[in-house]
């Protein structure tokens, strides 16, 4: 307990300035140091000149509106508020429209990838010219219009023997 008894006394009997937050005399006496960028002279205030807006035109003399070719005065037809919000559609839409297309794509090339395929088994054959022309003859190539039934393609394959082999 003597401890916390001398503490709380040295605490009761310590000067008053050192717990002050205020500066001392000496201290307020002195000069303070200007903040940078401050000089004595007044700071004019700044005039604020509007920037050029980067979509107008470049204003052109008599002269030079007197040189230029018929077709530079004439209406153009692309300019418009039409063409303007087609143009921010295609801007905002446009990557959206190329994936939802080429996945379609992707769809339909998948679905249709053997359409018009001749099923033929090439292992069937012995020789690989007697699988093609069955593959021709079974798609109707050197048909005359191909008008009719389409003949089996398997029609001329060799017949399997006893073991399943060929």
């Amino acid at each position: 307990m003597t401890t916390t008894s001398t503490l709380a006394t040295a605490a009761a009997t310590a000067p008053r300035a050192s717990l002050s937050r205020r500066p001392s005399r000496a201290a307020a006496a002195m000069p303070r140091p200007r903040p940078r960028g401050v000089s004595a002279i007044a700071r004019a205030k700044k005039v604020k000149i509007p920037a050029p807006d980067p979509d107008a035109p470049t204003p052109l003399s008599e002269e030079q509106l007197a040189r230029l070719p018929e077709v530079m005065l004439e209406k153009d037809p692309w300019d418009g508020d039409v063409f303007e919000k087609l143009g921010d559609v295609v801007k905002n839409w446009g990557l959206f429209f190329v994936v939802v297309f080429a996945v379609g794509a992707g769809v339909v090339a998948a679905n249709t990838y053997n359409d018009g395929a001749v099923g033929v088994d090439f292992q069937a054959y012995d020789e690989p010219g007697q699988a093609v022309s069955a593959a021709m003859k079974g798609a109707g190539v050197g048909n005359a219009g191909g008008a009719g039934e389409a003949p089996k393609v398997m029609a001329n394959a060799p017949a399997p023997d006893s073991q399943g082999g060929f």
